[in-house]
C-alpha cells in the first residue's frame, strides 16, 4: 500500500479563480448552440476537444506530486514538464500550495 501526494492550491489562488469564472459566467453566450454544446467553447491546445469555463476552473487544481510505497523511494510525477522543469521551480510549485 502507497501514499499520493497532491498538490492543493491556495485559498488566495482559488479566490482568483472563482473571480476571473465569474467574470466569465457573466460574459457567457446563452444561446440555443452554446447550451447544446454545454458550454464548452474554449478550445483546448493541440486537442479536438473543447471545454467550458468550468473546466477551466477545475483544471490544475488538484495535481499528483508522487507517491511513497513503503520501502520504496518516493517517486516523483513530473507532470510532462507543465507545471515545473527544474528542482527550483517545483518547490516554488510545491510552496505555492498545500500537500
Amino acid at each position: 500500500m502507497g501514499t499520493n501526494y497532491y498538490r492543493i492550491p491556495s485559498v488566495d489562488e482559488m479566490e482568483k479563480r472563482k473571480q476571473e469564472l465569474i467574470d466569465k459566467i457573466s460574459s457567457l453566450d446563452i444561446s440555443p448552440s452554446s447550451i447544446e454544446r454545454n458550454f464548452a467553447t474554449i478550445q483546448k491546445e493541440n486537442d479536438w476537444d473543447s471545454y467550458s469555463i468550468w473546466d477551466m476552473f477545475t483544471e490544475d487544481s488538484s495535481i499528483h506530486l508522487g507517491k511513497r510505497s513503503s520501502g520504496w523511494k518516493f517517486l516523483w510525477n513530473f507532470n510532462q514538464n507543465k507545471l515545473y522543469t527544474n528542482k527550483e521551480e517545483l518547490f516554488n510549485f510545491i510552496r505555492s500550495g498545500r500537500v
